[in-house]
């Protein structure tokens, strides 16, 4: 004996198929990644700014250009480039070493800052105007 399935059952099933396979409104509005515009820095790294926002947001991005660090103030002395995270409620100052693409080691931080403590800082949106698309600093 053979089993149909009833016309109500393969109507719904491909009702059912049809909603699932068409694309969420909600999702074509909010993209999982947002586009950034890069400006080079040095040693790969990237000042990049989020496009579809009406107030600036900047990212200090890594030479993978996938992770990317929010920031308001970023500084530069070769090859160390410093930040301020955009936490507002405990912000803090991170340096990255281009040369070796990580943070510093605990043990180096105090003479690092004495060779950082002169580098000036300036706001993410006045570097951005001063970096060039295709140019690195060094």
């Amino acid at each position: 004996m053979i089993l149909v399935p009833s016309a109500r059952l393969i109507f719904a099933v491909s009702v059912f198929a049809t909603v699932l396979v068409m694309p969420c409104r909600a999702a074509e509005k909010l993209p999982a990644h947002p586009k950034l515009v890069h400006r080079l820095l040095g040693g790969g790294f990237t000042l990049a700014l989020e496009s579809a926002r009406r107030d600036k947001t900047f990212f200090l991005c890594f030479p993978n250009k996938t992770s990317c660090i929010s920031t308001r103030v970023i500084g530069w002395k070769k090859p160390f480039i410093i930040i301020r995270d955009g936490a507002v409620i405990s912000p803090g100052y991170e340096v990255y070493n281009t040369s070796t693409k990580k943070s510093p080691q605990a043990a180096n931080l105090s003479a690092l800052r004495r060779y950082l403590r002169d580098t000036p800082l300036y706001s993410a949106a006045a570097v951005w105007e001063k970096l060039s698309p295709t140019r690195e600093l060094w």
